[in-house]
């Protein structure tokens, strides 16, 4: 269950307590989580656990429906490949001594690069498409 990767049982219970949920309500919440998670998985897209975790906490307290949440609090990730990647040469272009640390051997620059897309688009990048973009990025400087 997706719930379950994102929080620790014993957080959830917490908000459930906290909430006053019963355990019918509980299940209607992850109903609607796993609903949307199942949906956006089957397109190839998905929250990173922070947002997730908001977009829960956000459920929890309006009873309204994840996507409706997503639109109504700007939390829809970036995914058009277009836009992260000019993103990502304008990120590349300006870390050339990170690059060569990169093709030295220092494999955990990958993973600088990934963070500094996330930074730039405030965690709204799709991890995946962007991990894939950087690669294919990389390789085409090499």
């Amino acid at each position: 269950m997706v719930l379950k990767r994102i929080y620790k049982v014993e957080e959830l219970l917490n908000i459930l307590r906290a909430k006053g949920l019963t355990k019918h309500g509980y299940n209607t919440v992850r109903m609607k989580i796993q609903n949307y998670t199942y949906l956006d998985i089957r397109k190839g897209y998905s929250h990173a656990s922070k947002q997730a975790k908001e977009l829960f906490a956000l459920t929890l307290k309006e009873s309204a429906e994840p996507n409706a949440l997503i639109e109504k609090y700007g939390m829809k990730q970036l995914d058009n490949d277009d836009e992260l990647e000019s993103i990502i040469k304008k990120i590349l272009d300006n870390n050339a001594s990170q690059i060569e640390a990169y093709w030295n051997g220092k494999t955990n620059m990958f993973d600088y690069f990934v963070g500094q897309t996330m930074k730039e688009t405030r965690g709204k990048a799709n991890p995946v498409k962007a991990k894939e973009i950087i690669s294919r990025e990389l390789d085409a400087r090499k």
